[in-house]
Formats: structure tokens, C-alpha cells, sequence
């Protein structure tokens, strides 16, 4: 098993800490903010998956490549791109949506 944290500076005063844990092919992830402790996603967990080590006020800035690195082939790796693809579904869904509303708004008034 291998472990790594982050304090990260976030909206309050007192940074967070971010903890990745990898075991095996198992990749998990805590954050102290109310996001994380509410057991949902949150900005500085997926900031470091993504390798982006914005607000990270300790000094292993370097570690960020590390963690990104643990992601492929994990459970997460799999949600995450679960919701990319839904993301792009919904995009897709909502412009249509929009292109149906004009068209009804075209019928009800054809000035």
C-alpha cells in the first residue's frame, strides 16, 4: 500500500488535507473539506488526479505526477470516465433541447 497527502489552500483559512491511497488496483482518496467529508466529489481530489497541482501549499508538489499516475486501471479511473461520458451525452441532449425549443417557439408565433 502506498500513501500520499496534500495540504491543499482551499476557501478556508486552514488548508486541507488530501490523501491518496493505492493498494494494488484500488485507488482512494480523502479531502477534509466539507465536499470530501460529506463523502462527495470534490475540486482538490480531482485537481490532483488530473495532475494539476494548483493550491498545493506543501512541498511535495512533485508527488501530484505520482497520484496521477496510480489512476489508469483503477475503479475510479472507471467512474471518472463514466462521467466524462455522461457529461458529453448531456451536452449533446441539451442542445437538442434548446434546438426543439426554438422550433416550438417558431411554430407558436411564424411573424
Amino acid at each position: 500500500m502506498q500513501k500520499i497527502t496534500f495540504k491543499i489552500q482551499g476557501s478556508e483559512p486552514d488548508p486541507y488535507d488530501v490523501t491518496f491511497i493505492k493498494d494494488n488496483s484500488n485507488l482512494f482518496c480523502t479531502c477534509t473539506c466539507k465536499a470530501g467529508k460529506n463523502n462527495t466529489h470534490c475540486k482538490h481530489r480531482l485537481r490532483i488526479l488530473q495532475g494539476n497541482p494548483e493550491a498545493i501549499v506543501g512541498e511535495n508538489v512533485s508527488e501530484v505526477n505520482t497520484v496521477a499516475s496510480w489512476l489508469p486501471g483503477t475503479q475510479l479511473d472507471k467512474a471518472m470516465l463514466d462521467y466524462q461520458n455522461a457529461e458529453l451525452e448531456f451536452e449533446i441532449a441539451d442542445k437538442k433541447r434548446k434546438k426543439a425549443l426554438k422550433v416550438i417557439g417558431y411554430v407558436m408565433n411564424p411573424q
